[in-house]
């Protein structure tokens, strides 16, 4: 069985110099030693990004670039293990459970808290948790922590003190790792998304999070926002932003309303959220930042029209 790293950059491969820690160019070789003769008809590869960053500088371009390379290499690998790095590894592997929904090879996101090259680092653990799992025969995008398998749909980082860095938001995580042994407590969801062959890397999308006392703005120039209300999807009484909204709609971007409240459904209880969605915004339910995001970016990519995102929006967290 063939399984390919690829390498985008992050903690795991990270070395310290006088100016912080730096990507490690010999990731590959330490990787290949760590592992020598204990994998038994595992054959790895290893494959780096065009340029190793750290996850907290990722952009559009980049994860054009790397949904590129990754559809050159899944027609000659078994399955792939994505290295990154932990702060934005939720939003990259939302993005990529929605680009590669078809795929039947694994492709697996991983890193760690401590680079491998620390001591009593997690990285070791973590890809090998990564790699039993493609040997037990698992298929499609997940992301793998501390022995912990997770949907990208519902799944955020909550952590950087702890090698428990990411948790599930709504659901129990896909599957855990007890006694060596992957229990599983349910299966990922089908999912049913726009074909598209790239993302648009021109998009721009605002995300809006009010805090009290200051006033809301959107901005015209973007194709789409997100607006992150308090509570259930509750906002401040600012005639002048709901105004602003209301030409947002009207002009036909989507204006898509989460909580900023982790567990938190959004809906009409309250009158401080009523008006912002009788004028053409859409209810995000219980979508995490990270999965709204990809859809969005997945939706605007795919030409969908505002109807069209809402209707993608309306399954729920999971489940398109």
């Amino acid at each position: 069985m063939k399984i390919t790293l690829f390498y985008t950059g992050g903690t795991i491969g990270m070395v310290d110099t006088p100016q912080g820690f730096v990507p490690d160019s010999g990731l590959p070789e330490k990787i290949a030693e760590h592992f020598s003769g204990s994998l038994k008809d595992i054959e790895l590869s290893f494959i780096s990004s065009e340029q190793a960053i750290d996850s907290s500088c990722i952009s559009l371009q980049h994860w054009g670039q790397w949904i590129e390379q990754i559809r050159q290499i899944l027609p000659h690998t078994d399955a792939v293990i994505i290295l990154h790095g932990t702060d934005t590894m939720a939003y990259t592997a939302a993005l990529f459970r929605l680009v590669f929904a078809d795929t039947n090879k694994a492709i697996i996101f991983t890193g760690s808290q401590k680079a491998w090259v620390e001591q009593h680092s997690d990285a070791p653990d973590n890809l090998l948790s990564a790699i039993s799992l493609i040997q037990k025969g698992f298929s499609g995008v997940s992301l793998v922590f501390s022995r912990t398998l997770f949907d990208p749909a519902d799944c955020r980082k909550i952590s950087t003190e702890n090698n428990q860095a990411f948790s599930s938001i709504w659901q129990t995580p896909l599957a855990q790792m007890k006694n060596n042994q992957w229990q599983y407590f349910r299966q990922p969801e089908k999912i049913i998304v726009p074909k598209i062959t790239t993302i648009n890397p021109q998009l721009n999308i605002a995300v809006i999070h009010p805090v009290p006392t200051f006033p809301l703005e959107l901005p015209n120039h973007a194709n789409a926002a997100i607006i992150l209300a308090y509570g259930n999807g509750n906002l401040p009484d600012d005639k002048a932003f709901l105004q602003q909204a209301k030409n947002f709609c009207q002009s036909g971007k989507p204006l898509i309303i989460l909580s900023q409240v982790w567990q938190s459904e959004v809906n009409n209880r309250y009158a401080s959220n009523h008006a912002i969605t009788q004028i053409g915004a859409i209810n995000g339910g219980k979508h995490t930042l990270e999965n709204t995001l990809a859809k969005l970016i997945v939706g605007l990519s795919g030409r969908l029209s505002t109807q069209e995102i809402a209707a993608y929006f309306q399954a729920g967290c999971v489940k398109l």
